[in-house]
């Protein structure tokens, strides 16, 4: 959390942890397009409940014959395969002339065959959890009430 907290205090386009404070971004849409046409599904429970996608199709008006297989695994979680491969998928620089040279699909391909390997993500330090807790803490209270609805995200009941 500190290495994410020293990037994000320099100019950095990603902002690690404002990524992740959602009151704001579902409220500016929300008071935008207004609540009929904005639906919040919470990632957890698309995922535990068979009834999200069935709420998606209706509220899209969609045909479910036009439907893919959701249970398609698209963005597997992945790390270099060497100093090399880190140095390159580590640089912004090369990062953004890669994305304008070469086809998104393509790319991805390429850092999934030779960059990157599949793996399986790593354990989060209980001290990074307890830091990430407070940090999110607010912002997950204030997300509860103005969508309705309690989060399914044990650490903050």
């Amino acid at each position: 959390i500190n290495k994410a907290k020293k990037i994000e205090s320099q100019d950095y386009s990603g902002r690690i942890l404002q990524a992740g404070l959602y009151y704001e971004q579902v409220k500016r849409y929300r008071d935008i397009f207004g609540n009929k046409q904005v639906k919040i599904l919470v990632f957890e429970n698309f995922f535990n409940s068979s009834d999200s996608l069935n709420e998606i199709i209706n509220f899209l008006g969609i045909k479910t014959s036009d439907i893919k297989n959701p249970g398609t695994v698209y963005n597997e979680f992945t790390i270099p395969r060497g100093k090399i491969s880190k140095i390159l998928l580590g640089s912004n620089k090369i990062r953004k002339i890669g994305k304008k040279m070469i086809p998104a699909s393509f790319g991805q391909s390429i850092v999934l065959e030779f960059l990157g390997k599949k793996s399986a993500k790593p354990e989060i330090k209980e001290n990074d959890k307890k830091l990430l807790e407070e940090f999110y803490r607010s912002d997950v209270l204030k997300l509860e009430e103005l969508l309705g609805q309690k989060m399914p995200w044990k650490e903050f009941e």
